[in-house]
Formats: C-alpha cells, sequence, structure tokens
C-alpha cells in the first residue's frame, strides 16, 4: 500500500480518477513544453508506468487500448530550412496527439513518436566537425522556433546548405545558429 501511495499519492476524500486525469494533463504539458531530452523523457515515461500500476490497483480497472495514429516522420531532403519547416509542421501534429491522449500508454506512444521525430531531423547534424563547433551547447537549450527560422534563412541566402559550411560564414548570431547545430548533433549522437 505504500508504494501505491509513493507513486499515486490520493489524499482522503480525492476523486481517483480526477486526480489521474490531472496528474496525466500535466504529463502532456511535460512532454509538449519543455526542451526534447530522451533521458528525461524515459524517466518521466517510467514514473507514469508505475503512477498507473498504482492507479488501477486503486479503482481495479484494466487499460483501456487505444487507436494509434500511423504517425511516422519522414525527413525532407534538400535545404535545412524546409527540412525545419517541415519537422516543425510534424511536431504540431504529435503535440495535438498527445494532448488527446486519454492514457499513459497513449501518451507514450506519442511521445515515442516525437523521440523518433527528433532523431531522424537531427541527423543531417550528425557529424563530428559540427560537434566540434567551438561553442557552449545543451540539449535542454534549444533555438525558439522564429529565430531559428530566421537565423535558417539568413544561412540559406548566404549559400549554407550543409551544417559545416557556417564555419566558411560570417554574419551577426552565427554562433547562435551554431550552438543549435551542435545541440542537434548531440541528439543525433544518443539515436546512434
Amino acid at each position: 500500500m505504500d508504494k501505491i501511495k509513493l507513486y499515486f499519492p490520493l489524499e482522503e476524500g480525492e476523486d481517483a480518477v480526477d486526480k489521474y486525469e490531472a496528474l496525466l494533463f500535466e504529463d502532456k504539458q511535460y512532454f509538449t513544453t519543455k526542451p526534447v531530452h530522451p533521458t528525461l523523457f524515459e524517466n518521466r515515461l517510467t514514473k507514469m508506468h508505475k503512477r498507473e500500476e498504482a492507479y488501477r490497483s486503486i479503482v481495479h480497472e484494466p487499460v483501456t487500448p487505444f487507436v494509434k495514429q500511423p504517425l511516422v516522420y519522414s525527413f525532407v531532403e534538400g535545404h535545412l530550412l524546409d527540412s525545419f519547416k517541415h519537422f516543425q509542421h510534424f511536431q504540431n501534429g504529435v503535440y495535438r496527439c498527445i494532448y488527446a491522449a486519454r492514457s499513459v500508454n497513449e501518451v507514450e506512444y506519442y511521445v515515442r513518436r516525437l523521440l523518433e521525430s527528433y532523431f531522424a531531423y537531427s541527423q543531417p547534424y550528425n557529424a563530428d566537425i559540427v560537434r566540434e563547433f567551438d561553442v557552449d551547447a545543451k540539449l535542454g537549450q534549444p533555438l525558439e522556433v522564429m529565430k531559428k527560422l530566421e537565423l535558417l534563412q539568413v544561412f540559406e541566402e548566404k549559400g549554407g546548405e550543409k551544417p559545416q559550411d557556417l564555419l566558411k560564414m560570417d554574419f551577426d548570431e552565427k554562433e547562435v545558429l551554431m550552438r543549435e547545430f551542435k545541440r542537434l548533433s548531440l541528439l543525433a549522437k544518443l539515436a546512434e
């Protein structure tokens, strides 16, 4: 019983279903508002499953199956800007599915699609030369979407095609884009 309280802390008089839905909503917000970090996401999913197990032992109801939306991210070859726009569109669709999810298993299914898409999107940045950019980059610090769009446009206007082309360029905020490219290269390395 202590393990159940640890993972599903239900106060006396509190409705288990309402509590479950509130906690599930918090999880959905976590996955849709935090920067993608595979280790942290996996830890959160593990915690969610333990909570789910505790909840099911309280309400004595089986997990209801759900209809999986076939979401498969396909990388768009070509310019990095076009690839980024395509990725953002796909990511927004996954976020909608996460928010519509009604169970831990369903949230997990869509979070895994999100992780797969990030790994696929980050592959063009998977090069030792990018990881060696002389800038500090962290997985948990992505570039804001509109700023990234703006900088990718400048990058392409200056003739950039591959991430390593950035080394030969000179423009304002080049270092900001270098940090983002390096961050994506670190993410791609995790997918190996």
